[in-house]
């Protein structure tokens, strides 16, 4: 009865062998695919940094653009105030001298006709 005995070790063994395969080259596979999703993410994530990175230099310099507009507002509304107060002042001196000549016109008319008659009598 020892012949009828056989050991099965052998085959227990290559089944681990084969197993143990499997096993390395399913973690083989799992780093890579790691990997690659690591990658993936960084270059991810990368994009997102220089999307901010654009995104908030544009807001600094519309938030430049538009103090300055402001700025050229503020002083453009100033220079319209200034003329129209110029203009005011141009008006009534235009006022006061249009006056002045009239009032020297007619001197002038009373001033010939008095010489007319000094001429004629």
């Amino acid at each position: 009865p020892t012949t009828a005995y056989k050991p099965k070790s052998a085959d227990l063994i290559t089944m681990l062998e084969d197993l143990q395969g499997k096993f390395r080259t399913k973690v083989e596979d799992l780093d890579k695919e790691e990997v690659k999703r690591k990658h993936a993410a960084e270059m991810l994530a990368q994009d997102h940094a220089g999307a901010m990175a654009a995104a908030e230099d544009s807001v600094a310099s519309k938030s430049k653009s538009r103090a300055r507009h402001l700025q050229e507002a503020e002083q453009l509304t100033s220079d319209l105030q200034e003329l129209a107060k110029a203009i005011e002042e141009m008006k009534a001196y235009l006022t006061e001298l249009t006056a002045l000549c009239a009032q020297k016109a007619d001197e002038y008319k009373a001033r010939q006709g008095t010489r007319a008659e000094e001429i004629a009598a």
